[in-house]
């Protein structure tokens, strides 16, 4: 295999190719917009419990903050529900 052309080393990527990776960022682009839109409802069907959550976060800005921190470091967003 010709080095030059071997761009992708970890095989992180599926999709090779300029069209390929450019699906692969509207697909995250789609992925955004369920999940914010899963947020708004959630919000909205159970508004005492996200008010639950959002006193939880302002009173405790250690454990936000290295939950926040973790998440990250660990290479990106760890999903929760499947």
């Amino acid at each position: 295999m010709n080095p030059l052309f071997f761009i992708d080393p970890w095989g992180l990527c599926a999709e090779r190719g300029a069209f390929g990776e450019m699906g692969q960022v509207f697909l995250g682009y789609g992925d955004a917009a369920v999940g914010f839109d899963k947020g708004i409802w959630q919000l909205g069907a159970h508004p005492i419990e996200s008010i639950n959550g959002i006193e939880y976060v302002i009173m405790h800005p250690g454990q936000t903050w290295n939950a926040l921190k973790t998440d990250y470091s660990e290479g990106g967003m760890v999903e929760v529900e499947k």
